[in-house]
Formats: C-alpha cells, structure tokens, sequence
C-alpha cells in the first residue's frame, strides 16, 4: 500500500530517522531507553501544522482558505494559545 511513497523515499535518498528508535542503554537497570519520546502533544502539534501546511497548499492553488490563518505549532507558546488558534479557524469554517 505505501511501496510507491517507499520508492519515492529511495529514488529520491531522503533521508527518514525513526526518532523513537533512539535509545541508550541504562546503565543502573541494563534496559533500553527512549532518548526521544512522543506523546499526546506531539499529535496535536502535527494537526497544527497540518493545517497550515493545508493552507499554504490550497493558497498555492488560488484557495484562500481559514486554514491560512492557523500558524505552525511552533508560533504557539502555550497550548491554550493553540487551542484558541485552532477554535478561531474552526470558527471562520462553520
């Protein structure tokens, strides 16, 4: 099912990190430890930034759409100033 966005990765040697896969080794316990770990608001900056990278594809073909006006997650420096964001957007779409 991915094998074509696989093939453009290969064809084009972008270069993918699994950033959870980066792990040391502990050495009080002797297990493997998550240097990176991601969690619930790893997935809300994505969403974030999915928006506005919607907006800018949809603007570069002549939409002007509300997702214009949600900035990328790292203009935000609190997540109740996201969410406001995000409330705004959904508010010019409804």
């Amino acid at each position: 099912e991915n094998m074509g966005l696989l093939q453009d990765v290969l064809d084009k040697r972008i270069q993918l990190i699994d950033y959870e896969k980066i792990a040391i080794q502990n050495p009080e316990t002797g297990k493997e430890q998550r240097l990176v770990a991601f969690g619930k608001y790893a997935g809300l900056a994505a969403t974030i930034d999915s928006f506005s990278i919607l907006g800018q594809r949809l603007l570069q073909q002549s939409w002007s759409t509300p997702f214009l006006n949600c900035p990328p997650s790292i203009y935000h420096s609190t997540l109740s100033e996201a969410k406001h964001s995000v409330s705004q957007m959904g508010q010019r779409i409804a």
